[in-house]
């Protein structure tokens, strides 16, 4: 059967197309991301402040606790796709909240901490200046996007636009959605003018314990003459507001 291509322009929320499957494990290299940033996040010391709230954008069912080791009564969840906030199972947290991530709802200085997890979608410079507004003095945002050279060399192979990323359902449905990458020089210039600082930035790996790999990542890495273990494919972000 010829596949259905879909395009979805992100005006609502195109991650409503996905929700119901994103977290499925067919989707083999949105769970590789997972085992990464998991790796990488048990073993290192993120410096989260010790009190206050911490919001985390594009939540879908919710990574703040898992990948940062705080308590749920400290999280505040936002997604900009209603059946995303809905899903289950999922991380407990203090309150959720439907909204646009480049519009936030919330007060200037409201919380100690920000996290985005594979926050692609909405990689804008204006995304930045909404996290060092709700951002407190002194307050961390920690952010992670597929990686630069994992994604070009993708997209190049997949012959799509580089801020477009191909999603394909169980049916086989082909939906494009948006998905904006940037090498550390653009990440730290956006930032920078966001009126935040680059703390960290470190570029993650698939463990070498992991087998079941995508073929989004073993294409590209044989492409570049890598190994699947030895392509960075998720960028972390530390950055913090000046006290």
């Amino acid at each position: 059967m010829e596949k259905l291509l879909l395009t979805q322009v992100m005006k609502s929320s195109s991650y409503d197309l996905i929700a119901n499957e994103y977290y499925d494990k067919h989707h083999i290299t949105s769970r590789n991301f997972d085992e990464a940033t998991s790796a990488f996040c048990n073993n290192y010391n993120l410096r989260i402040p010790s009190s206050g709230l911490m919001l985390e954008i594009g939540c879908g069912r919710g990574t703040t606790s898992k990948y940062c080791g705080i308590s749920y009564t400290r999280i505040v969840q936002t997604d900009i796709s209603a059946r995303m906030l809905v899903l289950t199972p999922r991380e407990k947290c203090l309150f959720k909240f439907k909204s646009n991530a480049l519009m936030l709802p919330f007060l200037d200085s409201e919380f100690s901490g920000v996290t985005a997890f594979l926050y692609d979608p909405y990689n804008k410079a204006v995304l930045y200046k909404e996290i060092q507004r709700i951002l407190k003095p002194g307050g961390v945002f920690i952010g992670t996007l597929p990686h630069y050279t994992w994604g070009m060399n993708l997209r190049k192979i997949q012959g799509c636009d580089i801020n477009i990323s191909r999603f394909v359902t169980k049916e086989g449905i082909i939906i494009e959605l948006d998905s904006f990458l940037m090498d550390d020089k653009e990440i730290e210039n956006h930032v920078r003018k966001a009126r935040l600082n680059v703390t960290e930035m470190h570029d993650l790996y698939l463990p070498r314990n992991i087998k079941k790999v995508s073929k989004d990542i073993s294409i590209p890495a044989s492409s570049i003459g890598l190994s699947v273990y030895s392509l960075p494919i998720v960028k972390l972000v530390i950055a913090k507001k000046n006290k």
